[in-house]
């Protein structure tokens, strides 16, 4: 029997939303996911707190601390996959029909990966929405993850950090890494004591054995002694457009990179002006977005 169009849409739609569910989204393993609609989108990040002041029954006052805060601006992007399908392949064949449905639903997800995974590589040459030499800023000329990054800028306690990293994975570099996150400090200089909890490494394809070793192997590979590594992070891996070597380590609740997904993915399925052929269209809004602080992610840009 035949295929009426009907037909035709609601199975291509209905193996759509399974390869939705079923595809993977490792993006959403790594940060935050954004989910209203907008066209653009300003997020501030807020910096308060530092060492508390004692108070006792002869205190007559308190020096408070001030709150410094940075805005980053996020325009939504919109994007299509467009397949063409003739109708006389469709007419005769269910398979078809859900066969698409189910591929543009794996390319819509991987295109959504692709933007948040491009994202996390820029990182290494993104000018820091905090750049500059005055209070709440991080220094002149400075990336988004770099080294001697400033904090408490303008005040007594200045000093500077690093975020990045150079070396290849290693349980040497790994544990490198969570002491950066450990002694990372806000724009009041207080240490935030990151790193113990959502903990979330991104590796390419090169690493991922390496990865899944370090993270599950229950004995130390150096030493032999009990791998403090176990369970410790969820390892994502994704084959880098770039470098291949490259890794994070994010903090995933305080992530300062992720996506917005401003309209999930959904499908359109409509004839040719023609009649000839049938026309499957994917739709999607998304953006990468980068909050005005650094805090939450270690990056090595390995050479």
């Amino acid at each position: 029997m035949a295929n009426s169009l009907d037909n035709v849409i609601r199975i291509a739609q209905a193996s759509f939303v399974d390869g939705l569910a079923a595809s993977t989204e490792d993006y959403s393993r790594c940060c935050e996911v954004l989910d209203y609609e907008g066209g653009q989108a300003r997020l501030m990040a807020t910096n308060a707190g530092g060492l508390a002041t004692q108070v006792t029954s002869g205190t007559t006052s308190v020096n408070p601390y001030d709150l410094t805060s940075g805005i980053s601006t996020i325009t939504q992007q919109a994007y299509v996959l467009k397949h063409r399908v003739p109708w006389a392949q469709l007419n005769w064949s269910t398979n078809l029909a859900a066969d698409v449905g189910r591929q543009l639903a794996n390319a819509a997800a991987q295109n959504v990966n692709k933007l948040f995974f491009d994202g996390l590589e820029s990182l290494f040459t993104l000018a820091h929405p905090m750049a500059g030499a005055g209070a709440g800023q991080v220094g002149l000329g400075k990336f988004f993850i770099d080294s001697a990054l400033g904090y408490a800028q303008t005040t007594p306690a200045a000093g500077t950090q690093d975020n990045k990293l150079i070396g290849a994975l290693s349980e040497a570099n790994l544990d490198a890494a969570k002491q950066l996150l450990r002694n990372y400090r806000n724009q009041s200089a207080l240490p935030m004591n990151m790193g113990d909890s959502n903990m979330v490494l991104v590796v390419g394809p090169k690493n991922e054995r390496l990865a899944k070793e370090l993270i599950t192997s229950e004995l130390s590979g150096a030493d032999m002694q009990a791998n403090t590594f176990r369970q410790y992070a969820d390892v994502v891996v994704y084959p880098f457009t770039t470098d291949d070597d490259d890794w994070f380590l994010i903090d995933k609740v305080k992530s300062p990179v992720g996506i917005w997904l401003g309209e999930a993915p959904t499908l359109d399925v409509m004839p040719s002006e023609d009649g000839i052929f049938v026309n499957m269209v994917a739709k999607f809004q998304a953006s990468v977005y980068v909050k005005a602080y650094e805090f939450g992610i270690i990056g090595s840009d390995v050479p």
